[in-house]
C-alpha cells in the first residue's frame, strides 16, 4: 500500500489543528513510499515551508521513554517553611505545614505553625486556604475569632480544614474566656461562628445546649461542608432532662441554621415502633444535602444481634439502608450483618461500607464483606473467601480491614484495600489495592509487583486506604520492598490512572525540586496526603488529577505541594495514528 496525494492533503488540513498527527501520518506515508509522497506533493504545489513543518513536528514528537513518563506529571508549590506566611505580619514565616486538602476549583487548605516577629504559643497557629499560587490566612490563634467579642480569642487547637469546590471553608476551633470549642464555616474571606459549646442546641427543648462537638474529644474530625454550603457534625449535648439516653446528636444544614437530623432517644427511621437511637456515629454529607451514619439502636424488640444500623437520606428524612441481624445482599438468606462500618456517601445518594457477617456457614474466613450502591439495595463488592478479580485461580480474599474504609466516587465506583490468600500467595505479595463499579472491581496495585517509576528490583510492599476521584484515579501511599532499600527511601506516592496506568508521583529519598532548581530531599515519613474519605472536599486528590501533599526534608524544612497528571503525548500520538490510518486506507481507495 503507498500513500495518496488526497491522503497527504487531508492529513495537512488537520494537521492545522494537531501538528502531530501530520506528523504520525507523515511517517506512515514515508513508510509506505517515500517517492510517492514526494510526488503527492508535487502534483499538489504542496509549499516547502510546510513540508519542514512537518519534519520538525516529527522531530518534536520522538520523545525517549523516561521524557514521556515525567511530562505525565507536573508539579507546582504552594508554600514551604521559610516563606513569609501571608497575612500574619512583616517578619512571620511558615514554620511547620501539615498535610492539605484539595478542591476541584484549583485550592488547597492547610494547617500551619508560624514563626517570627511576635510570634508565641498564644499566636503560632494558623489555618491558610486560597488558590494553589496565592493561598490566605483563614484564621490565626491569638486574633478575634469572627463573630465574637474581644474577649474571645481563638486559642488555636484547630481541627481541619475542609474545603468545598465554592470556596468555602469548615474547621473546629478552641476559643478563649469559656475555654469553649466552635465550628466555623463559609467563605474563605469571612467564615463565621455556625455552633459553640454553650450555645441552644436546635430542634431541642429549652435549656439543652452545645456541650461538645463529638462524643470522645476536641480532638476529632472537622465538620464536613458540601459545595451547597451545607455543613454537617456530631454534638454531644448538655442540659435540663439531658442523661446518657438522649445527649448525643447529629446536626446538618445551611452554615447559618443547623438542623437537627438524627438525636439519642429519638425513634430510628425504618425500624419498629419503640426502636430508638442508642448512639449516632460522625456524619457523611453530599452536595444535595444527604446525610449517611451508622447509629446505635435500643427500644423494644433489640438485643446484641440487631442493636445497629446504617441510615442515609436527606436531613429530614433518612432510611434504614442495613440492620444489624437482617439478611445480608449477596450471599446466602441465612447469613446475616453481624455489624456495620460508618458509610461513604456519594452525590448520587450511594452508599458504601464494611460489614462483618454471621449465619449458617459463616466462619472467620469468609466474614468480612463490602458493599456499595443505592441505599434500597446495596450490593456486595467483595467477601473474604470469594475469588480475589485479577488473581490466578485459587486466590481469594483474606481480609478486608474494618480500619481501612473503603472510598466511594461520584461515578458510583469503589476502592479499597485487601489481603489475600491462596495458591502462590506468600507474605510477600499478599496485599492489593482495588477500585471499580461494585459488580466489577478491577486490580490497581498488588504487593510484590514493580513499583512504576522506581529502579529494577523495587516493588510494593503494603498500602494505606486509597483516595478515589470521579475520573477514577486512584492515588495511594505505599510501602516499598527490594534491594538496597532503607527507612529513608522505602515510602512513595502513586497515582493509578485509567489510561496511563501506574504512576510515581514522589518517594522518599529522592531530590524534589521546591523552586528554582533548589533541590531538597524528601525525608524518611516526609509524605503527607490525605486519602480515605469519599466526600470530596477532605482528600489530597481533585477530580481533574491534581494532588496536594506535604514533604518533609532531610534539612528539616517542609512544604505543601501540588502534581497534576497530564496525558502522554506519545499515547495520544498513537491514538491519532489509528484514526488517520482508517482515513488514509480511505483516501487510497479513492485515488487508486
Amino acid at each position: 500500500m503507498r500513500a495518496s496525494a488526497v491522503c497527504v492533503s487531508e492529513l495537512i488540513d488537520a494537521g492545522r489543528v494537531f501538528s502531530h498527527v501530520v506528523t504520525c501520518c507523515f511517517a506512515q506515508s514515508w513508510l509506505f513510499g517515500g517517492d510517492h509522497l514526494k510526488s503527492a506533493l508535487t502534483a499538489r504545489n504542496f509549499p516547502a515551508h510546510a513540508l519542514l513543518l512537518i519534519l520538525f513536528a516529527a522531530s518534536v514528537y520522538v520523545i525517549d521513554a523516561e521524557e514521556a513518563a515525567a511530562s505525565q506529571i507536573k508539579f507546582g508549590v504552594v508554600a514551604i517553611t521559610g516563606q513569609a506566611a501571608p497575612g500574619a505580619g512583616t517578619g512571620v514565616t511558615y514554620l511547620y505545614l501539615d498535610a492539605p486538602v484539595i478542591n476541584d476549583a484549583g485550592q488547597v487548605g492547610y494547617p500551619a505553625y508560624l514563626t517570627g516577629v511576635d510570634v508565641a504559643r498564644a499566636n503560632d497557629r494558623a489555618i491558610y486556604a486560597g488558590p494553589f499560587a496565592a493561598p490566605q490566612l483563614v484564621s490565626r490563634a491569638g486574633d478575634v475569632a469572627p463573630g465574637m467579642s474581644e474577649g474571645e480569642i481563638v486559642l488555636g487547637y484547630f481541627s481541619g480544614p475542609i474545603l468545598n469546590d465554592a470556596g468555602q471553608v469548615a474547621y473546629h476551633a478552641l476559643l478563649e474566656g469559656r475555654r469553649s470549642a466552635a465550628i466555623f464555616a463559609g467563605p474563605l474571606t469571612g467564615p463565621q461562628l455556625m455552633s459553640r459549646e454553650g450555645d441552644a442546641a436546635p430542634g431541642t427543648p429549652a435549656g439543652v445546649k452545645y456541650s461538645s462537638f463529638f462524643a470522645s474529644s476536641f480532638n476529632t474530625d472537622p465538620p464536613v461542608v458540601n459545595d451547597s454550603g451545607q455543613a454537617a457534625y456530631c454534638a454531644k449535648l448538655i442540659g435540663s432532662g439531658l442523661t446518657s439516653a438522649n445527649d448525643t446528636a447529629i446536626y446538618a444544614g445551611l452554615l447559618g441554621s443547623p438542623q437537627l437530623v438524627a438525636r439519642t432517644g429519638d425513634a430510628a427511621p425504618g425500624t419498629p415502633a419503640g426502636v430508638k437511637y442508642s448512639s449516632v456515629g460522625t456524619p457523611a454529607l453530599n452536595d444535595a444535602g444527604w446525610v449517611a451514619h451508622v447509629a446505635g439502636l435500643t427500644g423494644s424488640g433489640v438485643t446484641s444481634a440487631n442493636d445497629e444500623a446504617l441510615f442515609a437520606g436527606p436531613g429530614g428524612a433518612l432510611q434504614l439502608v442495613a440492620r444489624k441481624g437482617d439478611n445480608a445482599p449477596g450471599v446466602p438468606a441465612s447469613v446475616k450483618y453481624e455489624a456495620l462500618s460508618p458509610p461513604a456517601l456519594n452525590d448520587a445518594g450511594q452508599v458504601a461500607y464494611h460489614a462483618v457477617l454471621t449465619g449458617s456457614g459463616v466462619t472467620v474466613a469468609n466474614d468480612r464483606a463490602i458493599y456499595a450502591g443505592s441505599r434500597t439495595a446495596p450490593q456486595l463488592v467483595a467477601r473474604t473467601g470469594d475469588a480475589a478479580p485479577g488473581m490466578p485461580a485459587g486466590v481469594t480474599y483474606a481480609s478486608l480491614s474494618l480500619s481501612l474504609l473503603p472510598v466511594l466516587n461520584d461515578a458510583g465506583q469503589v476502592a479499597y484495600t485487601a489481603r489475600l490468600k491462596g495458591s502462590g500467595v506468600t507474605a510477600s505479595n499478599d496485599a492489593a489495592v482495588y477500585a471499580g463499579l461494585p459488580g466489577a472491581p478491577h486490580l490497581i496495585a498488588r504487593e510484590g509487583e514493580p513499583a512504576p517509576g522506581t529502579p529494577a528490583g523495587i516493588t510494593y510492599a503494603s498500602f494505606l486506604t486509597p483516595a478515589l476521584n470521579d475520573a477514577g484515579q486512584t492515588a495511594f501511599l505505599a510501602r516499598l520492598g527490594g534491594d538496597d532499600l532503607t527507612e529513608a527511601n522505602s515510602d512513595g506516592l502513586f497515582v493509578s490512572d485509567p489510561v496511563l496506568g501506574g504512576l510515581l508521583i514522589v518517594r522518599e529519598g529522592d531530590l524534589f525540586d521546591v523552586g528554582g532548581g533548589d533541590l531538597r530531599t524528601i525525608a524518611n515519613n516526609g509524605i503527607g496526603f490525605l486519602a480515605g474519605r469519599s466526600d470530596d472536599m477532605s482528600t489530597g486528590l481533585s477530580n481533574d488529577g491534581t494532588l496536594a501533599f506535604r514533604l518533609i526534608f532531610t534539612d528539616g524544612t517542609n512544604g505543601i505541594f501540588t502534581a497534576t497528571i497530564v496525558p502522554e503525548p506519545t499515547a495520544m500520538a498513537l491514538l491519532v495514528v489509528a484514526g488517520l490510518t482508517v482515513v488514509c486506507c480511505r483516501s487510497l481507495r479513492r485515488c487508486s
